[in-house]
């Protein structure tokens, strides 16, 4: 049976923006999948990077902490690679707007605050200890509890069950809990790396 001219005369004009309107909602769909998929890849790799600085200064400033517990004198140089490598890490996350949103409204606190920036004074108190220009026990115990922190935020789900990051932040707050339990995070707050 064949399909009257008259028939196609009227369907094809009306059917053929149809057809193109799906087509570029398909595309556009796929485009907007694909722009996604590279924002995560970005992120991720920016986050990386920044977790590799993480995970170096809380090594440079845990042996100092360890130098300070057996009474070694403090290296210059290794308080210079602190300070420095803190610098790096502080300019990183200013530069990172998805990171300080993270960092407002996804850490959470053992003890409730109305200070939702609280992160953040614990991060720039870090950087004010670590740029004194004597910095003592307390200083570079504050900044490594803060880089600890850190860590523990960088670390993925699959990370933190070999880490040991975490039962290092209690162990400081354990040695003095009045000062220490504003600071301690959430064992629950999820990882910076994954959605």
């Amino acid at each position: 049976m064949a399909i009257p001219s008259s028939v196609t005369q009227i369907v094809v004009p009306v059917l053929s923006p149809f057809v193109a309107a799906i087509a570029l909602v398909v595309g556009l769909q796929k485009e907007i999948r694909l722009f996604r998929s590279q924002q995560n890849q970005e992120r991720n790799q920016r986050a990386h990077s920044i977790s590799t600085e993480v995970f170096w200064a809380t090594a440079v400033a845990g042996l100092l902490v360890s130098e300070f517990a057996s009474g070694h004198q403090q290296r210059p140089e290794t308080l210079k690679e602190l300070h420095d490598s803190y610098l790096r890490i502080m300019e990183r996350l200013r530069l990172e707007p998805e990171i300080g949103d993270y960092l407002r409204d996804r850490v959470k606190f053992t003890q409730p605050s109305k200070n939702t920036g609280r992160m953040f004074l614990i991060l720039l108190e870090g950087g004010v200890r670590v740029a004194k220009p004597q910095v003592g026990r307390k200083d570079i115990l504050f900044v490594y509890f803060t880089l600890l922190t850190l860590t523990y935020l960088y670390e993925t789900e699959a990370q933190r069950k070999f880490s040991d990051a975490y039962a290092a932040i209690e162990l400081i707050h354990s040695s003095e809990p009045e000062f220490w339990g504003p600071f301690l995070i959430d064992r629950a707050t999820p990882s910076l790396r994954e959605p």
